[in-house]
């Protein structure tokens, strides 16, 4: 279902919050990954967008408090957005409709 989406936490620290959005993300019947590779931020970021992986999904401290996920769509500008609602949009999306631009 969809493109690829990969989860980057920020530090080691975050990756229980990470493993538990791409459980989420599944559980939707959507394909995810988790990077967590002991890699600077930016390079997984440069990595993911290399592989032109449709979506990445940054998670830290502010996330994981608020239960957030911060969203960069391939080639565009990220935006934070609650977990539920990102999912939502990204089912949506599996099913026909656009996820960016309606947000």
């Amino acid at each position: 279902m969809g493109g690829l989406k990969r989860v980057l936490p920020v530090a080691e620290e975050f990756l229980g919050y990470a493993e538990k959005v791409a459980d989420s993300f599944r559980e939707k019947g959507l394909r995810v990954r988790v990077d967590a590779k002991d890699s600077k931020l930016g390079a997984k970021i440069a990595s993911a967008e290399t592989a032109k992986v449709k979506y990445v999904v940054v998670v830290g401290k502010a996330e994981a408090e608020a239960g957030d996920i911060n969203l960069r769509p391939h080639g565009k500008k990220a935006f934070n957005k609650s977990l539920s609602e990102a999912l939502d949009g990204l089912v949506g999306e599996n099913a026909g409709r656009l996820l960016v631009g309606r947000w």
